[in-house]
């Protein structure tokens, strides 16, 4: 089973570092770039059906934390 086109789909970023500005734009852009190096070997990037794709909510900086209290109230 191939999920390498959900992962690629679905990059979240969480945390306080997620912050800093142009964080997202950066990450998808040298994701984008190793994608094509080691995967499309320089092939044109509209050539290959998986969209990359970082998602970025504003409340990035506490989903830490909410997800750990999901965890935590769960034990």
């Amino acid at each position: 089973m191939n999920l390498r086109k959900a992962f690629y789909g679905n990059i979240l970023i969480s945390g306080g570092t997620s912050m800093i500005p142009g964080f997202p734009t950066r990450l998808r852009e040298d994701v984008e770039s190793r994608f094509r190096e080691r995967v499309l070997k320089g092939a044109a990037t509209n050539t290959s059906s998986i969209k990359i794709r970082v998602l970025d909510p504003p409340t990035r900086k506490y989903n830490v934390f909410i997800g750990a209290s999901i965890v935590a109230k769960e034990s």
